[in-house]
């Protein structure tokens, strides 16, 4: 006479895994499913962590890209930029043209 005393087990090792979860999202998502077996939830939270440090590693990826990119913008629109010498004539100079030589 077998008994489901392993089943069982599986089941509430199951059931702690999945309220033991912080990912209250993962959680609300294996809760809804009413066929989870032990080794299903398994392999869905750890799907989960390869797909949560993919996408880590990819923010980082475009996070570096725009970090360089925004010192390059900072760069060439920086107002500490030498201004360029004033080649025309003075305004003291302008003055004195206007002057009324009488």
């Amino acid at each position: 006479q077998g008994c489901n005393f392993g089943d069982l087990a599986n089941s509430l090792i199951r059931d702690q895994l999945i309220f033991g979860l912080a990912d209250t999202n993962l959680r609300d998502s294996l809760l809804l499913q009413s066929d989870l077996t032990l080794k299903t939830t398994i392999d869905k939270c750890l799907l989960h962590e390869q797909k949560k440090q993919q996408v880590h590693e990819l923010f980082e990826k475009h996070s570096l890209k725009d970090t360089h990119h925004e010192a390059d913008i900072k760069m060439v629109s920086s107002p500490h930029r030498p201004s360029l010498p004033f080649s025309g004539p003075s305004a003291h100079a302008h003055r004195s043209e206007r002057r009324d030589p009488g």
